[in-house]
């Protein structure tokens, strides 16, 4: 199968498992927050957060190192060394898991407020089977299968959002949502660790020699450093401040409501970064002279991608949020139209970051993210006390601006990777001129907000349609592999899909 076939593949899987995660995750937000309300839900969000980083911290860049070396030894056609790697990745992240979930569970029960001891509990029980998950889930990614993923997505998002109503019904509250948090993870971590054995089924794990176990050792370290910096950089540092220098407990539902948000639009925009990442570890095995031309092309398809989506969100924010979240989260907009309009570099982060990892070189990444780090802390210091939620956004835009605009321009120096500009400008334009008509028609059309959503969504989407194709975004080398992801799909949908990409893309 040609590249940019197997590529499109894996985006359309890898969409799939997100859209399945995302619909799951967006409908279980929404029934909380419009069942609780933003105060009583700010100590539960900063449980989560708790959780999610010390998830992050132990994983110790395992799942990095999983995906990248056995990318590595797959393009060699080695099998039995990169099933070694998986397991010995697997028994590695499960005693790190066991362990921390431990200690994070005893630390919840003596340190959090008396009546969310029980839930502080079940949350950080929940850490071991979500770290655990993720390294079966990368192995498949390696692999470049990501439909293995899909099973094990689509069943942990029904369990959560199944029990999330039921505990709502029930009157189980907040214990209950969390104690059903915790069995998704179990059944994502299940179905995951089930596809990886089924796919060496027959293939016995090689013995790994010393110096390979050095190199994933090492890269491991080197990820548990940008994970501990991405968590200061990208969003949890403002959240602490945001607790101690704001007396407004919503300011912090605020922050992480809109960061959510912007992550699943984000996660659209990286699906398909995320399958050339894929492409481009395994070429690294074969022919890494590529590496570079791969991850120019992730670059520009992602800001191509990011770009209008995100300036889209933030246009239609002042109607969508308050209509969907309920009017309590009026506040929200402001913050997520900062958070949106400079996250648009963020379609850049992951394949320049994958550029540094394929080559092992991520000493470059590790500088900068302090760098970032400590502009980040400086300007929640100077804003959140003042400005809560809005100045929060505004210190997390910078900082992660300035991060990924700095590798993307080292991956262009160092090692080749260009972006094609002419593209990318003019996207800019026509998702300005997209932004400004349906922010226009709120002052011109007056109906219930729900048709006015629906109108602004309508009217975003013809007017781009109709820009990309005045300004001429997308060129005939676009077209072409954009034509050759059509085989793939059903017959019946081929004739549109061409169709769809004749209508944006010039011949």
């Amino acid at each position: 199968m040609r590249g940019a076939q197997l590529v499109a593949r894996n985006t359309f899987w890898n969409g799939l498992e997100q859209a399945f995660t995302i619909l799951g995750s967006i409908v279980t937000a929404v029934l909380v927050a419009r069942h609780f309300g933003p105060t009583r839900l700010g100590y539960y969000n900063f449980l989560t957060l708790w959780s999610g980083v010390t998830s992050s911290l132990a994983t110790l860049g395992l799942g990095g190192a999983c995906r990248k070396y056995m990318s590595e030894y797959l393009g060699r056609g080695q099998p039995d060394v990169s099933y070694a790697v998986f397991w010995l990745t697997y028994r590695v992240q499960l005693y790190v898991s066991l362990a921390v979930a431990v200690g994070a569970t005893l630390v919840a029960w003596f340190f959090a407020r008396a009546d969310h001891q029980l839930i502080a509990g079940l949350l950080m029980i929940g850490i071991s089977p979500r770290i655990l998950a993720y390294i079966p889930s990368c192995a498949n990614m390696a692999a470049e299968d990501n439909a293995a993923n899909v099973p094990g997505s689509l069943a942990g998002a029904a369990v959560l959002l199944t029990g999330t109503a039921l505990s709502i019904w029930a009157g189980w509250e907040l214990v209950g949502i969390a104690a059903f948090t915790v069995a998704s993870y179990v059944v994502e971590l299940g179905l995951k660790t089930l596809s990886v054995r089924k796919r060496f089924h027959g293939v016995e794990p090689a013995s790994l020699d010393l110096s390979v176990r050095r190199r994933i050792l090492m890269f491991s370290g080197q990820g548990l450093v940008l994970m501990v910096l991405g968590i200061v950089v990208w969003d949890k540092s403002d959240v602490w401040f945001l607790k101690w220098l704001n007396r407004d407990p919503a300011q912090m539902t605020f922050f992480t409501t809109g960061l959510g948000l912007l992550d699943k639009l984000m996660i659209w925009v990286n699906v398909s970064a995320s399958s050339v990442v894929n492409r481009m570890l395994m070429q690294y095995g074969t022919d890494k002279s590529r590496v570079p031309q791969i991850a120019g092309l992730s670059g520009t398809y992602g800001l191509l991608l990011s770009i209008p989506v995100l300036s889209g969100a933030a246009a239609v924010a002042h109607l969508a949020l308050p209509a969907v979240y309920g009017w309590r989260y009026a506040p929200l907009a402001p913050v997520f139209v900062v958070m949106a309009l400079m996250g648009v570099v963020k379609a850049l982060v992951v394949p320049g970051q994958a550029v540094f990892q394929a080559y092992e070189n991520q000493g470059f990444l590790i500088r900068w993210g302090i760098l970032s780090g400590v502009l980040n802390i400086g300007l929640d210091v100077l804003l959140v006390g003042r400005f809560g939620a809005l100045g929060a956004a505004f210190a997390n835009g910078v900082a992660q601006g300035c991060m990924a605009l700095s590798v993307w321009y080292t991956v262009e120096r160092r090692y080749g990777a260009h972006l094609r500009w002419r593209p990318v400008v003019k996207t800019l334009i026509a998702s300005a001129v997209m932004a400004a008509g349906v922010v226009g028609i709120r002052f011109v059309v007056h109906l219930p907000v729900w048709w006015m959503i629906a109108i602004s969504v309508a009217a975003g989407f013809l007017i781009f349609v109709l820009m990309i194709r005045l300004v001429g975004v997308l060129e005939a080398q676009d077209r072409e592999r954009l034509e050759s992801v059509a085989p793939l799909l059903p017959a019946w949908s081929q004739v549109f899909y061409r169709r769809a990409v004749r209508l944006v893309a010039a011949s």
